[in-house]
């Protein structure tokens, strides 16, 4: 049974591909300056990056146009199941290729590194991105100062003066 699909208006248009960059950068390349790596390491990290960035760009490109393909397949509502069946088949066929270079890359990346230098790029590489400063709370978000009311509805007010000893 195939689920209801919404009419092509209220469908968002699959994202744009990206332009004028590598779609994958090296991961170790965002953290390195944490890693205290030589001029010979950081140049041999930017040779692994330009070595497969033209083969990232266009497996991006391709799983984009892969993904735009199941997208207009969408909204149509006659395209078969047969039909988006393929055309998810080949947009995941997209992905683990996109994913395979990716790899490839970071493995080769990763060998430029020491024992040290691979272990605190583990713990930097595992931390979640942050945003919005501390705590990847930005401002808005229920911070210190937001004036939310609590779950009772009570507002949070200033400390007592007492500091809570009654």
């Amino acid at each position: 049974m195939l689920p209801l699909l919404a009419p092509p208006t209220l469908q968002a248009p699959p994202p744009a591909p990206p332009q004028g960059h590598p779609p994958m950068g090296l991961p170790l390349l965002h953290v390195a300056r944490h890693l205290g790596l030589s001029d010979a390491q950081m140049q041999q990290l930017q040779a692994v990056e330009t070595a497969h960035r033209d083969a990232l760009e266009q497996k991006m490109l391709a799983f984009h146009q892969a993904m735009r393909a199941l997208h207009e397949a969408l909204a149509r509502p006659w395209t078969s199941a047969a039909d988006l069946d393929g055309l998810q088949k080949a947009m995941a066929a997209k992905v683990a290729e996109l994913v395979t270079e990716g790899r490839q890359a970071n493995a080769e990346a990763w060998k430029v590194l020491t024992p040290d230098q691979q272990a605190k790029a583990k713990v930097l590489l595992s931390r979640p991105p942050r945003e919005g400063g501390p705590g990847g709370r930005g401002p808005g978000m229920g911070g210190p100062g937001m004036d939310h009311p609590g779950p009772g509805g009570e507002r949070p007010g200033p400390p007592p003066e007492d500091g809570g000893q009654a």
